[in-house]
């Protein structure tokens, strides 16, 4: 058996700031810090290694910021952001050769930043049309190369319809390209994770039951 306790505490910061330009238009700010301590899965393993792996973990703490705005109209809705995230302590999982590839271990100082944007449509009574996407950055501070399991980009589109007890929906969310494992800081990037995308329609009607 293994027993391990730890206590982490830290205060968590946070503040938002919004302004209504226009009557349509808005804009907002935010700041926040975060706070994520290493999952239970990180004592879970035999390893010998498991003793300086654990000593190594720390919590991830975060520091965010983001800038937006909104727009509505009658029939259209469009919104807009830009961020940065500043990690320290970022878990990973130990990838390197001759590694055990069930500890976490920490991965040091990672840098997130980027837009996002997104539009939806209400062309005729009911139904609404939709598009978004985004694209990241996160690269590692050490090795300034984007982090293991991070896309470049991402974006949906799909359209939602609903009248009375009927609904019928389609949406498309497609995943840009990103890695499997970190960049060891030198030689040629392997394993690179090619896009893909995921569909789902779904169609329901109630029935309304009077008995």
């Amino acid at each position: 058996p293994i027993s391990l306790d730890h206590t982490w505490t830290k205060t968590l910061p946070f503040a938002t700031i919004n302004w209504q330009a226009t009557p349509t238009l808005a804009f907002y700010g935010q700041y926040a810090q975060g706070f994520y301590v290493p999952d239970l899965s990180s004592f879970y393993s035999p390893s010998s290694s498991l003793s300086a792996s654990l000593s190594d973990l720390k919590p991830q703490s975060t520091t965010n910021y983001q800038i937006g705005g909104v727009w509505h109209g009658a029939r259209i809705s469009v919104d807009a952001d830009a961020y940065i995230i500043n990690v320290n302590n970022k878990i990973g999982t130990c990838n390197t050769a001759g590694c055990d590839t069930t500890l976490l271990i920490n991965i040091g100082q990672v840098r997130y930043k980027g837009v996002e944007g997104g539009i939806s449509v209400l062309p005729v009574k009911g139904l609404t049309v939709f598009a978004n996407g985004s694209y990241n950055y996160a690269h590692s501070v050490t090795t300034n190369a984007q982090i293991a399991k991070a896309p470049f980009t991402t974006a949906a589109a799909g359209f939602i319809y609903s009248s009375g007890g009927f609904r019928l929906s389609f949406n498309e969310k497609f995943t840009g390209p990103a890695y499997a494992t970190e960049y060891s800081g030198s030689g040629p990037r392997n394993y690179r994770i090619a896009p893909y995308g995921i569909g789902e329609f779904a169609i329901s009607q109630q029935v309304n039951d009077n008995f």
